[in-house]
């Protein structure tokens, strides 16, 4: 998940983009996959009530899948998945993210990230 973000926050930075938001219906699909895969999965067709379950009955913390297909969905990201917006300056390309002295959305991000 981290490599995942540092990709997307390296697109901010590249492209001087001030947001970077998932598409909604992009968001949609994701969730309509994972919902369809946790009900291929036996185990959660019994009478479960425990702390997997919010109180609709819809299965809220497990991943269906590997940590390996997790790594690979993640791998690449559709570009038009997300919704951008212009707003900062691009770094020249001798300044991004890779290089020890980045600057601009990356470091501030990084800088002022709070962890909850």
């Amino acid at each position: 998940q981290v490599a995942y973000t540092m990709r997307r926050m390296r697109r901010m930075d590249i492209e001087g983009l001030a947001s970077l938001e998932v598409r909604p219906e992009a968001m949609r699909q994701y969730n309509d996959e994972i919902r369809t895969a946790l009900e291929r999965i036996r185990v959660w067709h019994g009478d479960c009530s425990n702390h997997y379950r919010c109180a609709s009955g819809r299965i809220v913390t497990q991943y269906p899948h590997g940590s390996s297909h997790f790594r690979a969905v993640t791998a690449t990201a559709d570009p038009h998945a997300y919704l951008t917006q212009p707003g900062l300056t691009s770094l020249p390309a001798d300044r991004h993210l890779n290089k020890p002295q980045a600057t601009g959305a990356i470091a501030t991000a990084l800088c002022s990230a709070t962890i909850a």
